[in-house]
């Protein structure tokens, strides 16, 4: 079997560390100086959990304070990208006591040292019965020299109820990118991935208690509309109010590409009611927390009456932070009347860097040089040697490879290497056959 490895790939685009870390079997006790929780309420650390999230010691919060909160000290988080944590809730699958509907945590984050906070993320206490790791990405407006994290539950029946706990809490950074071509060149690394992603089948909340919407008018969240865009539950508008309307919340969207979403209007034929002419629906944004809309599309009634995909290229005055999206019908003939639904809404974005060569020393070929031990990068070769002419070349234009023929184990192993800034590794490799 015959081996060649080349430091070409041997590469990475971003290192991660960890700018916060958290871990309770190993912190000390908070508000100490050597904690980096500034304090608790309604909860305690402990190893007696009745449901654990991870480990042994939790932040367990069962006692009767409200609201129940975790708070971190305020941490440089100007190079963070994602949050992390685990989280349980009481069920009846474990032994903590089972919340109700609306007992949420909320998740929130004050900025550059101010003690008001946003919601970051909303977990349903309905939902984590068995611990969870949960990965929220941060938005820029959290990204500042003195961030502060908290768990709050503001609802809840009181002592020893709706019990949960929480442990391992990770915030993740990336350093400046780090990337070894083989020809020595810059090199652009492109990538993509959904911003926002409301499809009604998984979220069906409003406000406060909501990951991606803001507020609904003239319509509601159900699995038995009349006639259906996408999934099993819709944003279906059917309602007398005035105007129909349905708002996200606030994203930050200067990485954003293209607004997507399913929509069906109603045409008499498909179990909706018609709509007539003039009673469009319009798509518009709101960009930098301006309250006033400015228009991306309009749906006319006489179009997508079978469910279909609408896409749409955001301008750039859409691709600001703290951007809002909405869909508006302000005519129509009232309840039971001009009727359509709405989901699966996408928000998805795209990013590319160019990025510098930095040279990793590592040996890319193997030669009449290499050597075992010592001061080579590799340490030991065992049931192979490094030889030319061997009878099957991993690399074609390389005349010395790893040549594996002996009896036994056989193996090849480098020296300890300092990966911290390493994404892959790939080599060429040849087993004999036919």
């Amino acid at each position: 079997v015959p081996l060649n490895l080349s430091t070409t790939s041997l590469a990475s685009i971003s290192s991660e560390k960890a700018i916060f870390s958290s871990n309770f079997d190993n912190s000390q006790a908070i508000g100490s100086s050597d904690s980096p929780w500034a304090s608790i309420s309604g909860g305690t650390v402990t190893n007696t959990a009745d449901c654990r999230a991870y480990g042994q010691y939790q932040a367990f919060f069962l006692l009767a304070a409200s609201p129940r909160t975790i708070t971190t000290k305020q941490f440089d988080a100007r190079d963070a990208d994602a949050l992390s944590f685990w989280i349980v809730f009481g069920s009846v699958g474990n032994s903590c006591d089972g919340s109700e509907a609306g007992e949420n945590v909320f998740v929130q984050y004050a900025s550059s040292g101010s003690s008001l906070f946003s919601t970051l993320y909303t977990i349903d206490a309905t939902v984590y019965s068995s611990p969870t790791l949960i990965t929220v990405f941060l938005p820029t407006a959290a990204k500042t020299s003195k961030t502060t994290l908290r768990w709050t539950q503001i609802r809840f029946s009181g002592a020893n109820t709706d019990e949960w706990s929480l442990n391992n809490v990770v915030v993740n950074g990336t350093n400046p990118a780090y990337v070894v071509p083989a020809d020595n060149r810059n090199t652009t690394i492109s990538a993509s991935g959904n911003i926002f992603t409301g499809n009604f089948d998984q979220n069906r909340g409003f406000g406060s208690s909501s990951n991606f919407w803001q507020s609904i008018s003239g319509g509601t969240i159900t699995s038995s509309p009349k006639c259906r865009a996408y999934g099993t539950y819709q944003a279906f508008f059917n309602q007398a109010t005035s105007t129909r309307i349905i708002t996200t919340i606030r994203f930050d969207l200067t990485k954003a590409t293209t607004l997507s979403f399913y929509i069906i209007m109603g045409s008499g034929s498909n179990g909706c009611e018609q709509i007539d002419s003039g009673e469009d629906v319009y798509v518009e944004y709101a960009p930098s927390g301006s309250t006033s809309f400015t228009s991306l599309r309009t749906i006319a009634p006489n179009t997508y009456t079978s469910a279909g995909q609408v896409i749409i290229s955001l301008p750039a005055a859409a691709k600001k932070p703290n951007t809002a999206i909405r869909w508006r019908q302000p005519q129509h003939s009232g309840s039971g009347f001009d009727e359509w639904s709405l989901n699966n809404v996408v928000i998805s974005g795209s990013f590319s860097a160019n990025l510098s060569v930095n040279q990793v020393s590592f040996p890319r070929f193997f030669s009449s040089s290499t050597s075992f031990g010592g001061r080579s990068q590799w340490a030991s070769i065992a049931g192979g040697s490094v030889a030319s002419g061997s009878a099957c070349k991993a690399y074609a234009s390389s005349s010395y490879n790893a040549y594996f023929s002996a009896s036994g184990t056989r193996s090849i192993t480098t020296v300890s290497l300092n990966m911290r800034f390493v994404k892959w590794i790939t080599f060429w490799f040849v087993l004999g056959g036919s």
